[in-house]
């Protein structure tokens, strides 16, 4: 019975902590705040745990203070923090002040009726230049957050971790030529997403770059592009065609896996690249035709990651193909 008693205490301990963990130290002004460790700045966070649905109490327009007060202290808001803003499907938009140098990761991810986005002038880490409803890092233009109506521009040569990540609502983004990478997840869960044509400038496609892309029918790998990394297209299950340039060399672990949709693939390469043994894994490329240099054929029915393809045949034999 005592070690009942003593399991249960810990147990309920061990929620108690839990739940603190998740709190914020005051709230003000619809905004959830955490106090920094040195005591002079707050951070903006999270009401309770954003994992229940029922705490998602950002809505409408938030405008971020510089400076709250709070039991008669007046804090900087310094800092916007991890998940923050996430799945705050009511949230409409969001007004940075100046003196916010850090904002964490998927602090807006899934917020599907954000629509503006604005950094104040002044501000020495971020901007949101020409109207462009994103956050971008001014040192390396780099944009590191975007919504459904972001306008990305021409001076930005970066698309960052993360940065349309869970943007549910966004249909078309134009990149401009500008822009020579795109970091990991930068739009991993875009379902509506129905085409995206990326810049000659980009030499590889990032992990898990338009993983869950569920609209995506169709895409052109730019032909600057050497290597498409791991879960880059994964569980894009509208894809049906998909056409990979000459310089590609590597394709990695589930970069096309349970691409349902897929017919076509056209590979340009006269030395395969290699892909590896879950390149198309539970996708139906038994089913799919697979069209290469002719000289190379053999070369693709032998080797890892291709010879699955039910069809493989010349280039030439795409009715489609211009090149």
């Amino acid at each position: 019975m005592k070690h009942y008693y003593s399991s249960t205490l810990s147990a309920l301990l061990l929620l108690l902590v839990s739940t603190l963990s998740w709190a914020a130290d005051f709230k003000k002004d619809r905004i959830y705040y955490n106090i920094n460790d040195e005591g002079t700045s707050v951070e903006v966070t999270f009401g309770t745990d954003t994992r229940r649905p029922d705490t998602k109490e950002y809505t409408g327009d938030i405008v971020i203070p510089s400076t709250v007060k709070h039991k008669g202290k007046t804090y900087s808001v310094t800092s916007i923090g991890k998940s923050a803003f996430s799945d705050c499907t009511s949230l409409a938009s969001v007004d940075i002040p100046e003196g916010v140098t850090s904002i964490g990761d998927c602090a807006f991810e899934g917020c599907t009726s954000l629509t503006s986005i604005t950094v104040a002038p002044g501000n020495s880490v971020y901007d949101s230049r020409q109207g462009c409803n994103a956050i971008i890092e001014t040192k390396t233009n780099t944009l590191v957050t975007g919504c459904r109506n972001t306008v990305i521009p021409e001076s930005v040569t970066c698309i960052g971790y993360n940065a349309f990540r869970g943007c549910y609502a966004l249909e078309s983004i134009d990149i401009p030529e500008g822009v020579t990478s795109t970091g990991d997840k930068a739009f991993m869960g875009c379902s509506s997403l129905t085409s995206i044509s990326l810049p000659k400038g980009v030499t590889r496609i990032s992990n898990c770059a338009f993983m869950d892309c569920r609209s995506l029918t169709s895409i052109s790998i730019p032909e600057g592009v050497t290597s498409i990394e791991d879960n880059a297209f994964n569980r894009c299950t509208s894809l049906a065609s998909i056409d990979i340039p000459e310089g590609v060399r590597y394709i990695g672990e589930y970069t096309f896996e349970r691409c349902a949709s897929l017919a076509k693939v056209i590979c340009r390469a006269e030395r395969v690249p290699y892909a590896s043994n879950g390149a198309f894994l539970r996708t139906p490329i038994g089913k799919a035709k697979l069209y290469v240099p002719a000289s190379s054929i053999e070369a693709y029915k032998a080797a890892n990651g291709w010879k699955g393809f039910g069809t493989i045949l010349p280039l030439e034999d795409d009715k489609s193909n211009t090149e």
